[in-house]
């Protein structure tokens, strides 16, 4: 799993981070936990690269450019179509609807729900 903060430069969010911890309650890996920044930072395409997350979340509502889309063909994530929007309100700030995002990301990520619904607020 990574959690993309932004596509240019590439801004992974890690441990600390409030998504970090919803892809822990989720039993997932963050592969940027180990940033040495606070809970952000720059992550280069290579660590990506090398690292081949099964998912992609994002939190910036740009597309994927088209050379990363090109560059990233076989990573697993994009492979496999698993590249969700998590910019929703309720997804990117703590609060009240923390539970309905948590929920969402559940579904989103076994299977039972499309990646575009964790980008929706309930």
């Amino acid at each position: 799993m990574l959690v993309l903060g932004g596509w240019d430069p590439l801004y992974a969010m890690g441990r600390g981070s409030l998504l970090d911890d919803l892809l822990r309650i989720c039993g997932c890996s963050n592969v940027a936990c180990d940033l040495r920044t606070d809970a952000s930072g720059p992550f280069s395409e290579e660590l990506i690269l090398a690292r081949r997350p099964a998912w992609i979340l994002v939190t910036s509502p740009e597309p994927m450019p088209a050379r990363l889309q090109a560059r990233w063909k076989n990573l697993p994530a994009v492979r496999d179509g698993q590249v969700a929007p998590a910019w929703a309100d309720d997804v990117v700030r703590g609060g009240p609807r923390i539970l309905d995002a948590l929920e969402r990301l559940h579904a989103v990520l076994r299977a039972s729900k499309p990646p575009a619904y964790l980008g929706a607020m309930k």
